[in-house]
């Protein structure tokens, strides 16, 4: 054991990297910058006027090797009228600024998550679609764990609502489609939530119609449960 130890302090003093091989030599650069990229948090803005995918890093500012993640606080209120597609992770989500900015976030078969807290402005909207209904769970899915304000529009025509949803005086919840939509959300209802579709199924969600909230249920639908709370209006 002693000439082992002898041998390999010789070895450093003569060469420090010959002791790694070469393959992990090559690769510890890539893992400390993966490391790097991935315990950083930044504010990503998008830039791009004629809409695109959220995952497509040309749309943001700063531009990374990847798209915004849970870690990093994301504002689209890049001024005009512009679709976002795709889907993804964060933070926080501030989406549209009801003056000059009127962003769609279309979630096709697609999720977001937001991590923190979201809002909506006025004239911005949210899209949840697509799935053909053989899924309880296909079509798009929005979650905001740290709560959603709602100033806008939720087009709900398929798949998840999560998180917790405060609806505005302004917002508007719009249900609609013979395909599937699996509430999931906390909701607070102080603007309208107009119900035209077909199938809904409540797995562990709570619905709450405040007293200046409008409740509007236009159609007989099926209803399901996965159990959870029940709610109050």
């Amino acid at each position: 054991m002693l000439i082992m130890k002898t041998q390999i302090r010789g070895s450093l003093g003569r060469h420090p990297r010959s002791l790694l091989p070469h393959g992990i030599i090559r690769f510890l650069p890539a893992l400390w910058l993966f490391a790097a990229l991935v315990a950083r948090a930044d504010s990503f803005s998008w830039i791009n006027p004629g809409g695109g995918d959220w995952s497509n890093t040309n749309n943001w500012t700063p531009s990374r090797y990847f798209p915004p993640g849970y870690q990093d606080s994301v504002t689209i209120t890049l001024a005009g009228t512009y679709t976002v597609t795709g889907g993804g992770n964060a933070a926080s989500l501030i989406l549209g600024d009801g003056v000059k900015s009127f962003p769609t976030l279309l979630l096709n078969q697609t999720s977001l998550q937001v991590m923190g807290a979201a809002y909506a402005a006025p004239g911005s909207s949210i899209v949840l679609a697509g799935g053909d209904g053989s899924s309880l769970f296909s079509g798009g899915s929005f979650s905001a764990d740290g709560g959603l304000t709602l100033d806008s529009l939720i087009d709900w025509q398929s798949g998840i609502l999560g998180g917790i949803v405060t609806v505005t005086t302004n917002g508007l919840i719009r249900g609609s489609t013979s395909l599937n939509h699996y509430l999931a959300a906390t909701i607070y209802n102080h603007g309208k939530i107009l119900w035209s579709a077909d199938n809904i199924t409540s797995g562990g969600s709570w619905l709450q119609n405040m007293p200046d909230g409008l409740l509007d249920f236009q159609n007989d639908g099926n209803f399901g449960t996965f159990g959870g709370n029940r709610s109050p209006n």
